[in-house]
């Protein structure tokens, strides 16, 4: 009696076990959905909340680049201008304007807080998060000396640099430290490359973060152990590639394009300025040609004389009406001079006192011709 009531008492704990786990299981399972759902829900309300601050602020920062000094550009979207704030790995909030450029950060992970006034008058975070990786190497042409391939370029100081050399079949990898002064070199020995055609190219490691890999360069390995290097890259430009990070070394890299940038704009210049002296012209022959037309009408010039004839004439009013008086005077003197020779008037007295010296009959006793005779009422 006593084990049977052992074992009585044990399958009661046993259920009693069991019960208590099954209410468990019925009450956890359903909340623990819930829990899970709720994430989900603030994961998605906090990407959609970063977005509308992104596009307040029309920010735009890349989650990774190989510039530690990025330029950053934003707009303050408060109405009062109340400014934007950032603060870099919690090292307190300064206030910045745009464009910003970030102070040389390391080689890493860093996190970047914003804190504006947003449209609707409230103060907001922004929490951005940046990876500086290394810049990728620089490659000089490889040389071959003394039975060796020697490959060399600079890079990060005091960084891992990585090799990796493939030919057609197989891929070999060779790690090297780039110095203080950022230089380093590889040799590989002759008898390590069979015949083919080799590329090798490399990236920088440091802290953990790798850098994306250098332009590529190209080699042939052929009979007697000659090689014979192919290092030709095509050549291309595209706006789109251009930024204002890598604006400078693109035109200090490439002295060629800087000068047909400035060429460029010097013909343009040029071409403006002709383009501008025709239009110039054009509307000041047009603006002439109307006061002209003007003139015309309202009777202040003759159509043959231009407006620059006319603005030439500087002869004064005065000697002009002297010159005109002048003109008339001498010919009124002329037509009486003319007129006292054709005509002479005889009064009666004149005619009967001496008029066989005024007889109009010639010395035969003929009438003259055309003799006029004109009798006035004077005495």
């Amino acid at each position: 009696m006593k084990n049977l009531k052992i074992n009585k008492n044990s399958l009661l704990q046993l259920l009693a076990i069991f019960t208590v786990f099954s209410l468990a299981t019925i009450v956890v399972a359903p909340t623990g959905n819930v829990f899970a759902q709720d994430i989900a829900e603030l994961e998605e309300k906090e990407v959609e909340r970063k977005e509308d601050f992104l596009q307040q602020l029309l920010l735009d920062i890349p989650e990774t680049t190989d510039n530690p000094s990025h330029i950053i550009t934003f707009v303050d979207p408060s109405d009062d201008n109340s400014g934007v704030e950032l603060e870099i790995d919690e090292g307190g909030f300064e206030k910045i304007s745009s464009p910003y450029t970030l102070p040389a950060l390391s080689i890493g992970q860093h996190e970047l807080k914003f804190r504006f006034v947003d449209k609707y008058g409230s103060t907001q975070i922004l929490e951005k998060e940046m990876i500086v990786i290394p810049r990728p190497p620089i490659m000089n042409s490889p040389l071959f000396e003394e039975a060796l391939l020697k490959l060399s370029g600079t890079g990060l100081s005091n960084s891992d640099l990585v090799l990796i050399l493939s030919s057609g079949k197989n891929i070999s990898v060779e790690e090297t430290t780039i110095d203080t002064q950022g230089n380093w070199e590889i040799s590989i020995s002759d008898e390590e490359l069979s015949e083919g055609v080799y590329t090798f190219s490399a990236f920088t490691r440091r802290n953990g973060y790798a850098s994306n890999l250098s332009e590529s360069l190209t080699f042939e390995v052929g009979e007697s152990s000659n090689i014979s290097f192919n290092n030709d890259k095509e050549i291309y430009f595209s706006f789109k590639d251009l930024s204002l990070e890598n604006l400078g070394t693109t035109i200090s890299q490439n002295i060629d394009l800087g000068l047909l940038v400035g060429g460029a704009f010097i013909l343009g210049f040029v071409i403006c300025l002709l383009i501008t002296s025709l239009v110039k012209g054009s509307i000041d022959n047009k603006t002439i040609k109307s006061f002209e037309k003007k003139m015309e009408q309202n009777g202040m010039g003759k159509k043959e004389v231009t407006l620059k004839e006319k603005l030439s004439q500087k002869a004064e009013p005065e000697e002009k009406e002297k010159e005109v008086k002048e003109e008339k005077k001498t010919k009124k003197e002329k037509n009486k001079k003319k007129k006292s020779k054709t005509e002479k008037i005889l009064t009666k007295v004149d005619f009967l006192k001496d008029y066989k010296k005024f007889d109009p009959d010639d010395t035969e006793g003929k009438e003259k011709d055309n003799i006029e005779v004109k009798v006035t009422s004077k005495s």
